[in-house]
């Protein structure tokens, strides 16, 4: 073996090792969000599909928007577009314009895109929840680490100060 050939082998090996070792450290995490999107493909994408000859069993209202969206764009009023079940769209206008990008994609595709921004949303909460808790208690510890142990009530009552003492209490105290 050449000691260039070793020097890179050994720089692989590192590489390697460090890869094994973070995935081993982030496991749960990995596999959590291996779940909810193979969750989301197998599952959420399927109640997207349209099926004309059954409009009832298009299970998302997602199409709604989407197409109120779709028509602003094209200068269509947004609500008189309705989606394949018939529904039409009732809100303000921002929150179709800000899903008409995906009116392009087929109505599955839709529901699945959406259902992984509404994971990203979550995984902003957690973070701002961990950045919160983290304040509260104090540096980083373990239980601001661990998602399992989040520890809500404890933010509540570490969060709590006691209420002032009054005069009435020390004239009721025997």
């Amino acid at each position: 073996m050449t000691p260039q050939y070793a020097a890179r082998y050994r720089a692989l090996c590192q590489v390697l090792r460090a890869i094994i070792t973070w995935a081993r450290a982030h496991l749960v995490w990995i596999a959590l969000v291996a779940g909810l999107i193979l969750w989301g493909w197998l599952d959420v994408r399927q109640r997207g599909f349209v099926r004309p000859d059954a409009p009832d069993e298009h299970k998302t209202d997602l199409t709604v928007y989407t197409e109120a969206g779709e028509a602003l764009l094209d200068g269509r009023p947004p609500y008189e577009v309705a989606n394949p079940r018939g529904w039409t769209y009732l809100y303000p206008p921002l929150f179709a314009l800000l899903l008409a990008p995906l009116a392009h994609l087929p109505p599955q595709d839709q529901v699945f895109v959406w259902y992984l921004i509404s994971l990203g949303f979550c995984l902003g909460c957690y973070l701002e929840t961990k950045r919160l808790l983290r304040a509260v208690i104090g540096g980083s510890t373990a239980r601001a680490n661990a998602p399992d142990r989040l520890a809500l009530p404890y933010v509540d009552n570490a969060s709590r100060k006691p209420p002032p003492a009054s005069a009435n209490d020390s004239a009721h105290s025997p």
